[in-house]
């Protein structure tokens, strides 16, 4: 009986761990070192930074209502008289989009492959960033899946506040293009 009763209790307590150490995996940093990195991440133009860039994975419950990072760091001009684009590089500005408020960007600084910002502060909730960006093949948010693709992707720690105190903390990567 007490066989019995050893074996039954040790088939979900094994599942339970696997689930837990997949987990635990797929949000470590170190599984996204699987794709292929530029290592000239520091020659990003400071042009290309401007646009939208989705969660690379997954991200934890604490931060799963984060939909994208907007960012701008150049103006566009299209010239009708010969079909050109002219872009001119400005001061960054951007912003954190959750699924049902905007936090703008209070500070966001971009220079030799480091970017960090700041948000305002939003019913006491406010975020901030550290990191780096890099170019290479990353997985990239399409309409109804991943896939992998060349792209910049922005990696570092997210802390988010609440009237100061931080209530969450962790490493994400979102990567520019796609979308929903």
């Amino acid at each position: 009986m007490r066989r019995k009763f050893s074996s039954f209790v040790a088939l979900p307590l094994s599942f339970l761990l696997g689930v837990c150490s997949q987990i635990a995996w797929l949000s470590s940093s170190s599984s996204l070192n699987q794709y292929e990195l530029d290592s000239s991440y520091l020659r990003i133009s400071y042009l290309d930074i401007t646009g939208p860039y989705y969660p690379a994975h997954e991200l934890p419950w604490e931060f799963s209502n984060i939909e994208r990072i907007d960012m701008t760091t150049a103006d566009h001009r299209f010239n009708a008289t010969d079909m050109s684009v002219s872009r001119r590089p400005i001061s960054p500005e951007g912003y954190l989009m959750t699924g049902i408020n905007v936090y703008g960007m209070s500070s966001l600084n971009v220079s030799d492959g480091r970017i960090s910002f700041t948000t305002k502060s939003n019913l006491g909730v406010s975020y901030q960033f550290t990191g780096r960006m890099l170019e290479g093949n990353f997985p990239i948010k399409g309409y109804s899946e991943y896939f992998i693709g060349r792209t910049i992707m922005v990696e570092g720690r997210l802390v988010k506040t609440l009237w100061g105190w931080k209530i969450a903390e962790g490493d994400m990567s979102f990567t520019k293009g796609g979308g929903e």
